[in-house]
């Protein structure tokens, strides 16, 4: 029978109950983590806008740097926060080089799955756009937290 923990799934015990691992803990302070970085992405973005617009005036370009300052800032906060908070028991520093750099690909690819989402449902299934960026926020979500879990961090148990 495969490893099913290869690809996220929950580890079981002998009876196929679900294994008490921290898992249910780890993915909810990964949520807590996401939280503040959205109140950083829009404390970022809406500082940046005021600062760019005053020097370089409202244009699309300064909007999308304001977005983009908005985006790094909190996936490097969201990095540090879940570095030595969710996943503190896999917090190797000598490998903290690597682990940025995998947590950013990661976050990058869970933007363009939020994206996906959002216009997939908006465009192919008439879903408004509210609910189309939830259900892309709910996928990316996921995907950022067992992806990390697996590859960022090595997927150890809390």
């Amino acid at each position: 029978m495969p490893d099913r923990r290869r690809f996220g799934a929950p580890r079981t015990g002998p009876t196929g109950s679900v294994a008490r691992d921290g898992s249910n803990l780890r993915l909810v302070k990964f949520g807590i983590v996401g939280g503040t970085g959205i109140a950083v992405n829009l404390t970022v973005f809406y500082v940046a806008k005021l600062l760019l617009y005053r020097a370089f005036g409202a244009t699309d370009l300064t909007l999308l740097l304001s977005s983009l300052s908005g985006d790094e800032v909190s996936i490097l906060s969201n990095f540090a926060l879940n570095h030595l908070w969710t996943f503190r028991d896999s917090a190797n520093p000598s490998r903290l080089g690597i682990k940025l750099a995998r947590f950013h690909l990661i976050s990058v690819a869970g933007v363009l799955i939020n994206n996906a989402v959002l216009f997939g449902l908006y465009k192919e299934f008439g879903v408004r756009e509210t609910p189309a960026k939830l259900a892309g926020i709910l996928v990316a979500f996921l995907w950022n937290f067992f992806a990390n879990r697996r590859w960022t961090w090595g997927g150890k148990a809390m």
